[in-house]
């Protein structure tokens, strides 16, 4: 049978690994241009 550590341990390691899913989410999603997108009016495209 699971102990009470076990269940705790487990549970807060499954915690650690969706934040931390979610902080790459982010990551990526910030950071990935999208295709054909214009750049925003009054700035210098990078080259």
């Amino acid at each position: 049978m699971i102990t009470d550590v076990q269940l705790a341990i487990f549970a807060n390691m499954l915690g650690v690994s969706l934040f931390l899913l979610v902080v790459l989410y982010h990551y990526v999603a910030v950071n990935n241009p999208k295709p054909g997108r214009l750049p925003a009016p009054g700035t210098v495209p990078s080259t």
